[in-house]
């Protein structure tokens, strides 16, 4: 146990290295779409997928965990979840397939868990209480956009979010209300991504491109968007950035955008 934790990131490289060919085959396998396609047609699809995870909720887990066990996710999820502290939200969180990690951490103070899913959080908080998570930490569940996070500034020490960026309307916005709920980086805020999006092999992303709608109708999400784009069109600082399954996994560190300049802020409030 040392040894694999002294070489954490060579035994994830392998473990997820041997079952990449599976990894890829389950993106693109499709099943039949549960959702009216005038709801997912395109990126702006939200009723779309409101109606996806309501209706996912009772059967995600069992549906997706084996695909999470062969790709090497609980790893990820578990890895990126050790750098959390104090205060933490998570966003998008689910069935709370997270939570346990982050219940484990006494690094952890309390948790918020928030989904725009109702039905997703009742899953989650069934679990919570199962396992024993409430009686260890302090989660409190609510319902709520990522986009439209309904907390002061500041109000966390980290932000997580896994495979939400692909559900979300505008991703960049999510990932500056993630910021924006974040500590300062120079406090120690630190925003936790685990997420997939597009390959660094062109023919993996054209692939994800043909598939990617009727994926949207099943799943309520676009698993062939940009993320190093979206990370770096939302101003965040990247500490750690590493990819896995032809690089359509993205594992990212980051840590909201330092304080803009005086003058910067001496305009916005002129033009306010």
């Amino acid at each position: 146990m040392a040894l694999i934790l002294q070489h954490k990131w060579k035994a994830l490289g392998l473990y997820v290295g041997v079952s990449v060919g599976t990894a890829v085959a389950l993106k693109l396998r499709q099943a039949p779409a549960t959702v009216a396609s005038s709801h997912s047609t395109g990126a702006g699809a939200t009723g779309g997928r409101y109606c996806a995870f309501d209706g996912l909720a009772a059967s995600y887990d069992s549906e997706i965990g084996w695909d999470e066990i062969m790709m090497g996710l609980p790893l990820a999820r578990r890895a990126i979840c050790r750098h959390a502290r104090g205060r933490v939200l998570e966003v998008s969180c689910g069935t709370g397939r997270n939570l346990e990690y982050l219940a484990a951490s006494s690094e952890v103070e309390d948790v918020v868990c928030t989904d725009v899913s109702r039905p997703m959080l009742d899953v989650a908080s069934q679990k919570a209480k199962e396992a024993g998570v409430l009686q260890r930490k302090r989660v409190v569940f609510r319902t709520m956009d990522a986009q439209e996070l309904a907390f002061r500034d500041a109000q966390f020490d980290t932000v997580v979010d896994s495979f939400g960026l692909c559900s979300c309307d505008d991703p960049v916005g999510a990932l500056k209300e993630m910021a924006r709920v974040c500590v300062p980086a120079e406090q120690g805020g630190r925003i936790l991504l685990l997420e997939h999006g597009r390959s660094t092999y062109d023919w993996l992303s054209r692939l994800l491109d043909g598939s990617a709608a009727k994926h949207a109708e099943k799943w309520g999400c676009w698993y062939n968007r940009d993320i190093e784009k979206l990370v770096a069109d939302a101003g965040l600082q990247v500490e750690t950035y590493r990819r896995f399954h032809f690089g359509t996994t993205h594992y990212i560190v980051a840590s909201p955008p330092r304080a803009q300049e005086p003058s910067g802020a001496r305009e916005h409030d002129a033009a306010a």
